[in-house]
């Protein structure tokens, strides 16, 4: 059992979850997935890797298999992240073009501060699941 990884989808919170066994006594190693409401142990299967973003996956027929709404959604937190360090910074230039009065600079602030906003509404569709895994949109880079 060494090296392997233990997979499953947690029946309370829907969510993919993984177990690295350290001991191994199987049974001892199993206590630890959780039971469905029927009082079975859920379905889990043993893997030799952890997929990055293993939280943007379900485990469905025991096949671990990217969910595209997950992936997307992981995607846009991550966004919303570097999105919010830009917006405070925006929001300091912004108190010094009052300052200073300078019309020119302020209207194009709030122009980037609405673009950062709308970041989360980018289409993405026509990304593959890797494209978008590592995808970030152009307005974050700079």
């Amino acid at each position: 059992m060494n090296n392997k990884y233990i997979v499953y989808q947690n029946p309370y919170t829907n969510g993919i979850e993984t177990l690295t066994p350290c001991i191994n006594d199987l049974n001892e190693v199993l206590k630890d997935i959780p039971k469905n409401n029927d009082g079975l142990t859920v379905q889990y299967k043993f893997i030799d890797y952890v997929p990055s973003n293993i939280q943007t996956y379900d485990f469905i027929d025991n096949e671990i298999i990217r969910n595209r709404y997950k992936l997307h959604e992981f995607k846009k937190n991550d966004w919303r992240n570097i999105r919010k360090k830009k917006l405070e910074y925006l929001d300091i230039e912004f108190m010094k073009s009052i300052e200073t009065s300078n019309i020119t600079k302020q209207d194009e602030i709030k122009r980037l501060k609405e673009s950062l906003r709308d970041v989360t509404n980018i289409d993405v569709s026509f990304l593959s699941d890797n494209e978008l895994e590592n995808y970030t949109p152009s307005i974050l880079i700079s």
